[in-house]
């Protein structure tokens, strides 16, 4: 079926219900868990329970991409006017980078930024595509995504309506994320700690990771039109061995389990239609939503959506539009806690 409106992944959020910080343990979030065969839904779960929905023989893939402090607060070098410049992307230079760059209308080509608590100066360079500009270090040759990490501050989300303060810096990460590049936490994964992988690779789960470097894009609201909507590119790699351990797994009669919505994208990405990976790494700009039959991924681990997103429209290709839309109401209802810093859903297969 083709035709989805914006308005058909909608649903009322009362803004009471996003949550504004984590829990102060990670599994102790509640988890609803949700058959795709026949849509049952258990609401009384909690994610330290998750090893007990693995079987000996599946796999669970988790990405491992890390959150980048990539706010930067500094002043116009004329004027002393406030800026704000959020990095989104490394380019092909070596000391610049696509940013969004608030007050957008007050910053232009040339202006010089000297960042807050910092000797690092920035220079505004070409506008890009949309909102995105182009902006360069000037006191360095050449600057990592991990030399922004000790200047910067935690991107946190649109709907956190607060600062970011230092245990965000833990929080908004995965305990398994490696490596820089992630201007949005994979949030799925925040609820993972050490003891639920210990007790899952104690039952013979295997526990594979790839890599998708989230962007901005994924808080991007749906167009009005849904086929007409465009994902953001988003670099992903999963690697030779990664895609052999999956495909070993499959063959065996084991499970794929994502960990993200994330990662389902980077799996579908590189699943042949018979289900099997093919590793490669680039950038995906994959847009998964009803109808669209999954190729790599049984089960999912994931987040509770805003409407009209992307996401939602993931889950709902994955277990059902109506059925998504009725696990949500019936989680407000008793109380869950929505989006990054959420409770969790488990979609069994």
């Amino acid at each position: 079926m083709a035709g989805y409106k914006s308005e058909d992944f909608d649903y009322e959020l009362p803004l009471e219900k996003i949550a504004q910080y984590p829990l102060v343990k990670r599994d102790d979030s509640k988890m609803l868990v949700m058959s795709r065969t026949d849509a049952k839904i258990s609401l009384d779960r909690c994610v330290s329970e998750l090893p007990s929905f693995l079987a000996k023989g599946d796999i669970l893939v988790m990405n491992s991409t890390k959150v980048v402090a990539a706010r930067l607060l500094g002043r116009k070098k004329t004027t002393g006017g406030a800026v704000e410049i959020f990095l989104t992307e490394k380019t092909l230079s070596e000391n610049a980078f696509k940013a969004l760059v608030k007050p957008s209308k007050r910053v232009r080509e040339g202006d010089v930024i000297i960042l807050n608590d910092s000797k690092e100066e920035l220079s505004i360079e070409i506008r890009e595509e949309g909102a995105f500009r182009t902006v360069k270090f000037l006191n360095r040759r050449r600057i990592t995504w991990e030399d922004v990490d000790k200047i910067g501050s935690t991107p946190l989300p649109p709907y956190i309506k607060r600062k970011a303060d230092e245990k965000d810096r833990e929080r908004y990460q995965t305990i398994y994320a490696g490596v820089p590049g992630a201007v949005a936490a994979p949030t799925a994964g925040l609820h993972i700690t050490e003891r639920i992988i210990e007790e899952i690779e104690k039952k013979g789960v295997q526990i594979a990771y790839l890599l998708l470097h989230v962007g901005p894009g994924t808080f991007s609201s749906l167009s009005d039109d849904v086929d007409k909507h465009r994902m953001h590119a988003e670099y992903y790699e999963l690697k030779d061995e990664t895609a052999e351990k999956i495909n070993s797994a499959r063959k065996r009669g084991g499970r794929v389990f994502a960990v993200g919505t994330t990662t389902v994208r980077a799996l579908e990405t590189c699943a042949s239609k018979e289900g099997f990976l093919n590793p490669s790494s680039g950038w995906t700009e994959i847009f998964i939503r009803p109808p669209y039959e999954f190729k790599a991924v049984e089960g999912l681990l994931t987040n509770f959506h805003l409407p009209k997103t992307s996401l939602l429209c993931m889950v709902s290709a994955f277990a059902g539009r109506e059925n998504i839309l009725r696990s949500y109401r019936k989680a407000l209802d008793i109380g869950y806690r929505f989006a990054s810093y959420g409770d969790a859903m488990l979609i069994l297969p």
